[in-house]
């Protein structure tokens, strides 16, 4: 607070209303030209444009009376008064109401502004009619007169703050003589109808002390310092009448404990410092009529605990410092490299009042001229509750609030803000380091500002779609703060300003002497976040948001146009997107890396550039995506396995990174209506299972689906033909061909019919793919490519297609699971490498002219490529015979008299002839009869019908009697004569199942307790003995059944074992049922808590020390005539228990 005495405070607040106004109107020519229409329209109250002098004579005295025309009546006017003749030595001074000129023309006067002074006066009277007097009016000489007495009309209803010079002793009262003179009217000295002075007892000698002033009906204002410091008054009573408290009135009445306003109060204005340290005043009830509370009027009045405001208030300015509040310094070094706010501003304030609920109307909230009431309650501990409420006057139902500066910041028990639609302006860091605000209602508020809710305590918050705008770091430092529900577009905001990383703060964080990028890719690696909890021990001074909800509030959404805005949200878990959005824009959610869920709505049509991008944890189910047409490019791309890309991940690089959780996308299955894939879109998606790309796709970019190790299976129906600037290769490569450490787990490629609309396959097709089965549905594949399945280390068997005419160079290099293949008769040319390096053991040409390709380093003509290829040999061990199409030790099937025969004895391969046709014989081991069929070599078998076989079930045909190696129709070629094998399975029997015998000692587990049997029938019943607890169980009360079930019969239950239940430690009560006849020895013996034991009505014998040493026994019902027919049967029975307990 600053350290100002009233007076030079009053001075201090007038000079920046001042200034404040000069500096915004002077700020442009048109300020200027403003500033000069304003004078001219409207002069200050007492100021003409051109000032009147009138000279009146009083009593031989030539008095001067220079009038300027009021603002507040075009008849009336202001009066400085003075002596035309400076040597005049006058002793009476009469100020009239009323003047004339010497053209006869009157002036009504109801105002004075100044009096001139001189020694010589000894009365001055002020005529009736005069209403109202300026500060300074009565100037020093009067103040320091011993001689002058001033007479003032009844008329005088206001004088102006300064009225009586208090400024020459700004912390005191030095009383003028004059003033001493006057009389008080029970205790209150009045001019006119203004309540002037209330002198204290202390300057009344032998005046009695005044504890309770009572202002006279009619005393239309208290003026400025009436009662400064006056430590007399306990109370004051204020009729009606008073429009107004002028500026420090009360202000160091420290006994002052009670303020009354008159029931039917029209009071208007409280002054500056009106209530300034009033530290007894304890509560106070605001009137309705008042419309201005000023700059700190109960500042200082630290036991106020109450200020009741009505929701009648007519109230609508709240200045500076009114509840003794002040903006202060609030620290945000520790959320990152952040300036403070307010740095020069103090760190508490001592002054304020202590309330704990206020009620505020929407139109006391504003600015004003001059300035605001910034730090209304800052640092206000003691606030619980606030309402911001619509005033009763009906014409202010279209004003809304404007929270200023730090209005309510450091509230620290602030819990409700009922604010009903009443802000529009939430100003910056209002609601500031509010640790006990959890929630709030936005519903209406049109501008958030910066810091708005820096280091509050809210859990969730809405950000309804009345907002605009919300400034930077507004939700700073919250870190209970969970879920932020965005209705609102953000419209007003610039749209490079629009990301949510901004209205959190969660740009960096503080570590020792400096601060850094929580969101870098570095800082990922090093230290990587993947949940809101990691997140939260990592960052603990940070907004840790964990669920955001977007909504669509009828023209959009938040994210619409705006780039990256909600990427870097490193907490962020849970997103929620609106149905009816259609495009998810570039960044939108890019370094996400806790993010897991996103509920995608089936209207989006496109993911943007990055939207994704690096968001480890996210896993998206494509199928419900049903009008999404593109994908942009790195739209979900994970450059390494630590979600960052600047160690050992970059997508120009090889793929290092360990696989070592289980997060990302699990398959990409696409619906039909995707067209476009963008380069990298899913680069890294380490744990992809299952890729399907639908016909629909035109266009894939390069890297689109590269670095996916965990994929296995992929399915391609779209026509690659179109894919822009990249191949097959370039899309899916893995990076096997160049990193052994990186083992690839696809199982199945398929290639649908559409894959190529040419039939062409280009070079390369699979290398870099591993996988153990493909399936090419093409129907007008005219080659295998080559390179085609280069370095595939894990295809073992290969089905070429019935189209296929060239099996191109190198199209199986290094395939070494393969052991056999069959080349149909469609194909015509087996090109150089083909199968080098292969594991190829038999290969089956059914073509007898097939052309295989020789090598040459030789230049080849034209003529001559239909039968050779050159080659280039650069490793000095290898020779031209390394490059032949099939490996000297491969068996080569084929025809007699065929090509492959002689390419076989050319090039030392085993040559084995093979048959035209073939038969296939059906062994049904013992089912009905399967014909044979006789197929041509390299065809397939048709499938039969099923056989039959009674009491079985058929489970298909294999190639071996034990039936382990099945035969599949569509896949397996005939080649050879072939027998195949029925499998069966015997049909389960329809007859019951027999259960085995019980036997007597066999033991049985029944709910809690073992049994053992000890009689059994034929008939499989008898009689069974409790045992105890089965194992893991334990009970509090114990009942023994009657009987039990043991294979659907009936055993009862006659005895309870010896020990059964020695020193048990958790049974209190035991019921024994009505079938148990003996109970053995030490059968309960020491059960430390047994306190009630009901006998069952059979029970014939009970066994040494049964029931002994039972400490806790109180009761006993025996319900057995023969143990009730025994005397002494707490001796016989309970002999060990010592202690007395009752029996029944």
């Amino acid at each position: 607070m600053h350290n100002f005495s009233c007076d030079e405070f009053d001075e201090y607040i007038q000079k920046k209303r001042r200034s404040s106004m000069k500096q915004k109107l002077m700020s442009s020519i048109g300020g200027c030209l403003l500033l000069a229409f304003l004078l001219l329209a409207f002069p200050i109250r007492g100021q003409a444009a051109d000032p009147i002098t009138v000279t009146d004579d009083d009593n031989g005295v030539k008095v001067q009376y220079e009038l300027s025309q009021r603002r507040d009546s075009a008849d009336t006017y202001s009066a400085a008064i003075s002596f035309a003749d400076e040597d005049a030595t006058p002793e009476k001074l009469h100020i009239k109401s009323k003047v004339t000129d010497a053209n006869g023309t009157s002036y009504a006067i109801r105002d004075i502004k100044s009096v001139a002074y001189k020694d010589s006066l000894k009365l001055v009277k002020i005529e009736e009619g005069i209403t109202s007097m300026a500060g300074g009016a009565w100037k020093t000489g009067y103040a320091d007169s011993d001689t002058v007495t001033i007479s003032f009309p009844s008329t005088l209803e206001d004088v102006e703050d300064g009225f009586l010079n208090w400024d020459k002793h700004p912390d005191s009262v030095i009383v003028p003589k004059w003033l001493s003179k006057m009389k008080p009217e029970n205790g209150v000295v009045y001019a006119g109808k203004v309540a002037v002075y209330v002198p204290s007892a202390a300057e009344e000698t032998g005046a009695a002390k005044e504890t309770a002033i009572t202002f006279k009906d009619g005393c239309t204002k208290i003026a400025h310092k009436a009662l400064f410091k006056n430590t007399d008054v306990e109370k004051v009573n204020i009729p009606a009448s008073v429009k107004a408290i002028g500026g420090a009135a009360f202000a160091g009445c420290t006994e002052l404990s009670q303020v009354n306003f008159a029931a039917d109060a029209q009071i208007e204005d409280l002054g500056w410092r009106a209530f300034y340290d009033c530290t007894a005043l304890t509560s106070i009830k605001i009137p309705d009529s008042v419309t201005r509370i000023g700059t700190e009027t109960f500042s200082g009045c630290t036991s106020l605990a109450t200020i009741d405001i009505s929701k009648e208030s007519k109230l609508t300015k709240i200045e500076y410092g009114a509840f003794g509040y002040y903006p202060y310094k609030i620290d945000l070094k520790s959320l990152g490299n952040f300036y403070d706010i307010n740095p020069s501003g103090p760190s508490t304030s001592a002054q304020g009042v202590k309330v704990k609920e206020i009620y505020l109307p929407k139109e006391s909230i504003k600015n004003y001229g001059g300035g605001s009431a910034a730090g209304l309650f800052a640092g206000c501990t003691t606030l619980e509750k606030v309402t911001i409420g619509s005033s009763g006057d009906s014409k202010a139902e279209l004003t809304k609030a404007e929270l200023p500066y730090e209005m309510f910041a450091g509230c620290t028990n602030l819990t409700t803000v009922n604010m009903d639609k009443n802000v529009k302006t939430i100003g910056t860091a209002a609601f500031a380091e509010c640790t006990g605000l959890k929630s709030i209602d936005l519903t209406e508020v049109k501008e958030v500002m910066s810091y708005a809710f820096i280091k509050a305590g809210l859990s969730e918050v809405t950000i309804p779609s009345s907002v605009e705008k919300i400034g930077a770091i507004t939700f700073g430092g919250c870190t209970s703060l969970e879920t932020m529900t965005l209705e609102s577009r953000l419209s007003g905001e610039d749209l490079g300003f629009r990301k949510m990383v901004s209205i959190l703060g969660n740009f960096s964080y503080v570590k020792g002497e400096y601060s850094y990028n929580m969101h870098t890719s570095s800082e990922q690696v090093n230290n990587p976040i993947r949940s809101n909890e990691e997140f939260r021990a990592n960052y603990p001074g940070q907004t840790a948001i964990k669920t955001l909800i977007i909504k669509n509030d009828g023209e959009g959404t938040a994210l619409d146009n705006s780039s990256a805005f909600a990427a870097h949200l490193v907490s962020l878990e849970n997103v929620t997107l609106p149905e009816g959005m259609k495009t998810i824009p570039s960044g939108a959610f890019k370094q996400c890396f806790s993010l897991k869920k996103v509920v995608l709505p089936s209207s989006i049509e496109t993911i943007g550039n990055n939207a994704f991008d690096s968001d480890v944890n996210l896993d998206i189910d494509f199928t419900k995506l049903t009008n999404l047409t593109s994908i942009g490019s790195q739209a979900f791309s994970i450059i390494n396995a630590n979600g960052g890309n600047s160690v050992g991940g970059s997508y120009d690089k090889k793929y290092t990174d360990e696989i070592t959780d289980n997060g990302g996308i699990k398959n990409i299955i696409l619906s039909e209506s995707v067209k476009t894939i963008g380069s990298g879109a899913f680069f890294g998606q380490r744990n992809v299972k299952k890729i399907v790309i639908p016909e629909s796709v035109t266009s894939i970019q390069g890297q689109a689906f590269q670095m996916i190790p965990a994929l296995e299976e992929l399915e391609v129906y779209a026509s690659l033909d179109k894919v822009s600037g990249s191949s097959f290769n370039e899309v899916f490569w893995s990076n096997t061909r160049n990193d052994s450490t990186i083992t690839g787990k696809l199982k199945k490629v398929i290639l649908g019919e559409s894959y190529s609309a040419t039939g062409k396959i280009g070079s390369a097709l699979f290398y870099g793919l591993d996988f153990d089965e493909i399936d090419i549905q093409m129907n007008n594949i005219q080659n295998l490519g080559s390179s085609m399945f280069m370095k595939n280390t894990r295809l073992k068997s290969f089905t070429v297609p019935k189209t296929v005419k060239v099996i191109n160079q190198a199209a199986f290099y290094e395939t070494t699971a393969l052991k056999d293949i069959t080349i149909p008769k469609n194909v015509q040319t087996i090109d150089v490498e083909a199968f080098r390096k292969s594991g190829l053991e038999k290969i089956w040409i059914l073509n007898k002219d097939l052309v295989i390709k020789e090598p040459t380093t030789e230049d080849v003509t034209e003529e001559e490529s239909a039968s050779k290829t050159k080659v280039y040999i650069y490793n000095p061990k290898e020779t031209v015979e390394d490059f032949i199409a099939i490996p000297k030790n491969v068996t080569i099937y084929g025809y007699a008299g065929s090509t492959a025969e002689a390419y076989a004895q050319k090039n030392g391969n085993k040559f084995v002839v093979i048959n035209p046709e073939n038969k296939v014989i059906f062994d049904s081991v013992g089912g009905s009869k399967v014909e044979e069929q006789t197929i041509e070599c390299g065809e397939f078998a048709k499938k039969p019908a099923d056989p039959a076989k009674e009491g079985y079930t058929f489970k298909g045909w294999y190639t071996n009697k034990e039936c382990t190696n099945a035969f599949d129709f569509d896949k397996d070629s005939i080649k050879e004569e072939t027998t195949l094998y029925a499998k069966w399975e015997k049909n389960p029997s329809s007859k019951p199942e027999t259960k085995p015998a019980i036997k007597k000692n066999a033991k049985v587990t029944r709910g809690k307790y073992i049994y053992k049997v000890t009689s059994v029938t034929k008939k499989q019943n008898g009689n069974v003995q409790v045992c105890g607890f089965a194992k893991g169980k334990k009970a509090a009360t114990i009942v023994i059944p009657s009987t039990i079930t043991i294979n659907g019969k009936k055993f009862k239950v006659t005895s309870i074992a010896p020990k059964a239940f020695l020193k048990n430690k958790t049974v209190k009560k035991v019921v024994i049922g009505n079938n148990v006849k003996v109970v053995g020895t030490k059968a309960f013996y020491n059960a430390k808590k047994l306190h009630t034991i009901t006998i069952g009505k059979n029970v014939t014998t009970i066994k040494s020390q049964a029931f002994g040493k039972l400490p806790k026994l109180k009761k006993v019902v025996v319900r057995s005539k023969k143990l009730k027919k025994l005397k002494k049967i707490k001796k016989k029975i309970f002999k060990p228990v010592k202690h007395k307990f009752t029996i029944k």
